[in-house]
């Protein structure tokens, strides 16, 4: 019996530890084959007359197949070309007599953040659209972070400034897995959705990955939880600073190395009450609730991995907004604090970073 399973992302939603995870199986001689498959072959897959390919893609569905029974594809980005999903799946088809396609989702809000702090916050072009919506808000920008910026721009555009850099609107989830259902149920293929470990509801992803893709969990994988790559948000927030007054525009996915560095030389930030940012994060899962709710149902998730952490509708969260304007226009003392101690752990990690200081 022949298997595929397309692990199709999307991105900032477990794809790096499930990636990882796979990567581990292959290397300890487990009978799978996997591979990351170039996004740029899933994006010639929608035209219908390239055949060129869907040839390079049959050939690699006849290669890894031959070698083992089951073949594993992945990557983050197959979730934003559902057309390619189902090219895929159709040649997969003719191959193959258990197809599977998996996905993941998260709370929004926990999504928002993770796309900032790993991709957005480099974007000049966001950073100014983000700011602009501020604006138009009758806000003053330089009295709230980036982090809260971006959050404030979602809340005022529907969402759209939410975007990936790709230009595609993937937060909200039931659109997109609706449309790849409805694409790949007439071709034979289950769709499999899944939401991510929280500190509430903690569990190994890539077990619940297996368990999706019917799987056996080898012994030396159980209870594996792999970790992402995290940067500091004091390092974040200062590159988009820099991104923003000067234009500086690194790419969106290089130097993780460097930043990864420089964050563990910094260490764990100390902990501060953001009582704004919590806001608009219980705003942000509110307002995408409605449709969370009738999604978790849909696909058999827990309805707690998308409920707000308590209701706050956009009226509270603006009335919050204007607020927290008023407060730190009157008294700048915590904001000038705030960047104090910012720029004092920027400075010792100057040194850090020539080996000048020794790290802790």
């Amino acid at each position: 019996m022949k298997k595929v399973i397309f692990h199709i992302g999307p991105g900032k939603c477990g794809s790096s530890s499930i990636q990882h995870g796979l990567s581990a199986l292959v290397d300890a001689g487990n009978p799978l084959s996997y591979r990351m498959v170039d996004p740029h072959l899933v994006r010639a897959l929608e035209e219908p007359d390239d055949h060129a390919a869907r040839t390079k893609f049959s050939a690699l569905l006849d290669h890894d197949l031959r070698r083992h029974a089951v073949a594993v594809y992945s990557h983050e980005m197959f979730f934003q070309r559902p057309a390619g999903i189902a090219a895929m799946v159709r040649l997969a088809a003719e191959r193959a007599d258990d197809i599977a396609v998996i996905g993941y989702s998260r709370r929004p809000s926990a999504f928002l953040q993770s796309a900032f702090c790993q991709w957005i916050f480099r974007s000049p072009d966001r950073a100014q659209e983000n700011w602009d919506a501020a604006l138009l808000r009758g806000l003053d920008p330089s009295l709230f972070s980036g982090l809260e910026r971006h959050f404030i721009a979602a809340i005022a555009t529907d969402f759209h400034s939410a975007r990936q850099l790709s230009g595609r609107l993937i937060l909200k989830w039931a659109p997109v897995y609706d449309d790849i259902e409805a694409r790949i149920r007439p071709l034979g293929a289950r769709l499999s959705v899944g939401t991510l470990p929280t500190a509430e509801r903690p569990f190994s992803l890539m077990e619940d990955f297996l368990k999706r893709s019917a799987i056996a969990l080898p012994p030396d994988m159980a209870g594996r939880r792999a970790s992402n790559r995290q940067f500091d948000m004091d390092l974040i927030e200062a590159v988009h600073m820099a991104v923003l007054a000067e234009g500086f525009a690194p790419p969106p996915h290089r130097d993780n190395d460097h930043l990864e560095r420089a964050s563990a030389l910094l260490g764990k930030a100390e902990s501060r009450d953001q009582p704004l940012l919590a806001m608009l994060k219980a705003c942000v899962d509110t307002l995408l609730w409605p449709q969370n709710r009738a999604f978790a149902a849909r696909y058999g998730m827990a309805e707690d991995a998308f409920a707000p952490h308590r209701p706050v509708a956009a009226k509270q969260c603006w009335d919050a907004v204007a607020e927290a304007q008023r407060e730190r226009a009157t008294n700048s003392a915590p904001l000038l604090a705030d960047r104090d101690r910012m720029l004092a752990r920027l400075g010792r990690l100057l040194y850090q970073l020539q080996g000048d200081i020794p790290t802790d």
